[in-house]
């Protein structure tokens, strides 16, 4: 009798251990998948600023060196709609992936908590089970 209740009770003192530690595991993770979801958007946006200036800059050069030369600039017109739209779709594009990465890190944590939550009921049930085996 007495090596079954000193079973039961290191079973519990176990279950107890793995489910403090499984939960702080998992609240880790949780929180790593966020920051990097937001670490991913900020890296985005700080690509998709300099992509549009990099492109306000060329087409400031361009612009500036074709009236320089006397060049009728509404000629040019027609050559910068069509990068314009090019550099509109990369970012949009560029957005578009990233939020989609956002995206799947959050379902990721959502994932993360919901396993969390079940792996606390079982080790919960096994706790329950084993202070039930001590007859408390």
């Amino acid at each position: 009798m007495a090596n079954n209740q000193s079973n039961a009770a290191l079973s519990a003192s176990k279950n107890s251990f793995n489910l403090l530690k499984e939960w702080r595991d998992s609240k880790e993770a949780q929180k790593a998948y966020f920051h990097q979801a937001n670490s991913l958007l900020r890296e985005s946006d700080d690509e998709i600023r300099q992509m549009k200036r990099q492109n306000a800059e060329d087409a400031g050069k361009i612009l500036s060196k074709a009236g320089a030369s006397g060049i009728d600039l509404s000629s040019f017109n027609d050559a910068f709609l069509s990068e314009d739209l090019k550099n509109i779709r990369d970012i949009y594009d560029k957005q578009k992936q990233a939020q989609e990465s956002a995206q799947a890190l959050r379902k990721q944590a959502a994932n993360e908590r919901k396993n969390r939550r079940d792996k606390a009921f079982s080790y919960s049930v096994g706790l329950f089970s084993d202070l039930m085996n001590l007859g408390l």
